[in-house]
């Protein structure tokens, strides 16, 4: 049988991926120890924590954008995700409808087509993530647009 100390210290590897510091694992043991707390509530309770939510953030950046979230972005979207106002599925799905996502597509596109060596050029940037913001072309046509300009090139 796991020791309250024991419960704890997974919780913490588990749900937020770190030791322990000596301070959590003190103070959540103690409660364990009173019977102020259960294993449910302690999971509840860090699951729901701001270190989570960051730490959510942190891993849907990384996915969309291949960086982590600057100040603005975790100013904004750590206290959305902790005070429950939107899920990480939700905020996944909104930044996905964000300018900086486009750009980043347009050009995992543009290097699917003429070479992950190849960078694309910002007057490119601007013609096509506007046409594609504004639904006046979709990734597929764009996808179309690129094929057709690497045959041109190779005239």
């Amino acid at each position: 049988m796991s020791t309250n100390r024991e419960i704890v210290r997974n919780a913490y590897l588990t749900i937020l991926e770190r030791e322990p510091d000596e301070e959590g694992l003190n103070h959540y043991t103690r409660a364990f120890d009173n019977g102020s707390m259960n294993t449910a509530k302690l999971h509840a309770e860090m699951q729901h924590s701001y270190e989570n939510s960051g730490r959510i953030l942190c891993r849907i950046y990384r996915d969309l954008f291949n960086r982590e979230p600057d100040q603005a972005g975790s100013n904004t979207y750590i206290p959305l995700l902790h005070d429950g106002k939107t899920t990480e599925n939700q905020l996944r799905e909104d930044l996905k409808k964000s300018h900086e996502y486009v750009i980043v597509l347009v050009k995992q596109y543009y290097k699917k087509i003429f070479g992950a060596d190849k960078d694309i050029e910002q007057k490119d940037l601007d013609r096509y993530v506007p046409l594609i913001r504004n639904n006046i072309i979709n990734f597929e046509n764009l996808e179309r647009i690129f094929v057709i300009r690497k045959k041109l090139v190779n005239l």
